[in-house]
């Protein structure tokens, strides 16, 4: 029972102590490749939109009480609203965070597990 006690301490000392979501977590930058041009690079449609990510209540974050921390050496694993969409017929559309480019972001989102890369050597 004394356990129990001092988890709910500790929970309303990280609610009380939270600090509200940054500003990655309420706006993307949508990119929309629209082609490729004479010299052979993507036709880039760029816009910045406010797409906030569906686990903020007003202004903090329901999953993390630290969102920056979350955001500081990459993207936050918990973000709803970061993904691609490619459907036929339909041109490719990217929601990242904002200021990153689209090989920036797939940069990111091919990390790679050490322990398979060196797998894979063999």
């Amino acid at each position: 029972m004394g356990t129990k006690v001092k988890q709910t301490q500790l929970m309303r000392e990280l609610y009380r102590d939270r600090t509200p979501a940054v500003e990655a977590c309420r706006k993307v930058q949508k990119t929309v490749v629209r082609g490729k041009d004479k010299d052979g690079n993507d036709k880039l449609e760029t816009t910045i939109i406010d797409h906030p990510c569906k686990r903020i209540d007003d202004t903090y974050c329901g999953a993390c009480a630290f969102p920056s921390a979350k955001w500081r050496l990459g993207d936050c694993n918990l973000a709803t609203h970061l993904y691609y969409e490619m459907k036929r017929g339909e041109p490719q559309t990217f929601l990242t965070p904002v200021g990153r480019t689209i090989e920036e972001h797939r940069k990111i989102q091919q990390k790679l597990n050490p322990i398979k890369a060196s797998k894979r050597r063999r």
